[in-house]
């Protein structure tokens, strides 16, 4: 009956497969004998699946919850693991619920029940539990308690053969990396990939690649939040001559953004010859379109290109691949994708007042392509500019606050647009850079304008 149930699952037939699922604990859930009940628990888990696919979180979570219930005192060890997925499924739900202390207190009953179990298959659960507790954490803004945890999992490797233990530990350390960046602890962050390193390194296997790679990712962006730019640059170009031959779609997307990044410090620091190669060569290698991961890694090479040309002071070319972003991306919903068209914007602005010519119009355009979610869109990109280590950031933040201010002004809110103002003019007042003095003279002048528009 489980294989029917998971024929219907793989037809897309969800709804007649959790039907079958139904009949098999109808007539099997009492049973006595466990070799039973275990096919009875494995229907559970692959119901309570399927309904978290639907979205009926409340139904899933009643599942999981029936399971902990039926099995949660039975002396079998794959009763143990049962409960520990049904445990951990309730967490997962909480969290796309967006109850992360909920889904912390999950991952701790896993954690508290089985944490001294020394069968390796619940200590796969147990390192996962703490894993995905290290996840809940940081997303919750709980750095140093994001740190512990990955720490508590760490300190279980030392006693571990189980490859899917070792490499729950190394993706951990990803959460700590981002934690310890958080909290500005960036030689921390180096000395940790290091050591990852130097231990996992030689580990064999897609999955270990992958996230050896993404840890040397952590580590260059912590070199270039230090100022060490030439071996943040190394150091993502190491990532993908390492990787560059592997053929999987997960380490294809690796090495993609490795070069995006380094494109993208190359133009930040004037190396704009260097970054356009790297971009062009990006360009080249784009795939599908249709997927929103290539489509995010096309914009991001087009977007670096066009800061590149604009850091070769070739502003006229600039604009052509800026243009190609926006075009691409046009009337995409993804926040992030919605953030590089603003970036262009931006960037088309920059060259455009560098050849004289009217950069607001491109702000009205926006606003005419986006309404009221322009408001949005200068909003997250002045908030991505503010917690970015940039030479260019301030330049992006004046930007993002000036195109913010005057859609105010087109939706008939000019009260708020010299408010917007005011405060650009005043937080940058001090800085001498040329990209935001020429933001400044012109918010200065349309500030101005509005004041003398609303009249006495």
């Amino acid at each position: 009956m489980s294989i029917k149930a998971n024929a219907l699952a793989g037809a897309e037939q969800v709804h007649e497969a959790i039907g079958v699922l139904d009949e098999l604990v109808a007539r099997y859930g009492r049973a006595d004998t466990w070799s039973i009940r275990k096919g009875v628990a494995r229907a559970w888990l692959k119901k309570a699946g399927l309904l978290e696919d639907l979205g009926e979180y409340e139904r899933a979570s009643e599942v999981y919850d029936e399971l902990v219930s039926q099995l949660g005192d039975e002396d079998e060890n794959e009763a143990r693991e049962a409960v520990a997925e049904a445990l951990t499924g309730r967490a997962r739900v909480q969290s796309k619920l967006h109850h992360p202390r909920e889904a912390i207190a999950f991952y701790d009953e896993v954690v508290r029940r089985y944490g001294d179990r020394r069968e390796p298959g619940m200590r796969v659960k147990v390192g996962a539990a703490l894993a995905s507790k290290a996840c809940a954490l940081l997303d919750d803004g709980c750095e140093e308690e994001t740190i512990g945890a990955v720490d508590e999992l760490v300190g279980r490797l030392d006693s571990a053969n189980e490859p899917e233990l070792a490499v729950q530990g190394m993706r951990s350390l990803l959460s700590k990396g981002l934690a310890l960046g958080r909290r500005g602890r960036h030689q921390e962050v180096i000395t940790m990939v290091d050591d990852a390193v130097a231990r996992f390194g030689n580990t064999d296997g897609t999955e270990s690649h992958q996230v050896i790679g993404q840890l040397i990712g952590l580590k260059a962006l912590a070199l270039r939040r230090r100022g060490d730019v030439e071996q943040s640059a190394a150091l993502f170009g190491e990532i993908a001559e390492r990787y560059g031959n592997e053929t999987s779609p997960a380490m294809r997307e690796l090495v993609k953004h490795a070069l995006t990044q380094r494109a993208e410090v190359l133009a930040a620091t004037g190396q704009s010859a260097e970054a356009i190669v790297v971009s062009d060569a990006l360009l080249r290698s784009s795939g599908d379109q249709a997927d929103p991961r290539e489509r995010s890694g096309l914009a991001d090479a087009l977007g670096t290109k066009g800061m590149a040309l604009l850091g070769e002071g070739r502003y006229e070319e600039a604009i052509e691949p800026l243009d190609e972003v926006i075009r691409r991306l046009e009337g995409a919903p993804e926040p992030a994708l919605r953030r590089q068209v603003t970036l262009a914007l931006l960037n088309k602005v920059t060259a455009l007042e560098h050849l004289g010519r009217d950069g607001d119009a491109v702000f009205h355009d926006m606003l005419t392509r986006y309404g009221e979610e322009a408001l949005t869109m200068f909003d997250d990109t002045a908030a991505h500019f503010s917690n970015v280590e940039d030479p260019h950031a301030c330049e992006g933040i004046a930007s993002a606050l000036y195109g913010k201010a005057l859609a105010l002004g087109k939706l008939g809110r000019e009260r708020e647009a010299v408010c917007t103002l005011t405060d650009l003019l005043e937080r940058f007042q001090d800085d001498e850079s040329e990209g935001v003095r020429m933001v400044l003279a012109d918010a200065r002048t349309t500030r101005e304008q509005m004041l003398r528009d609303d009249g006495p």
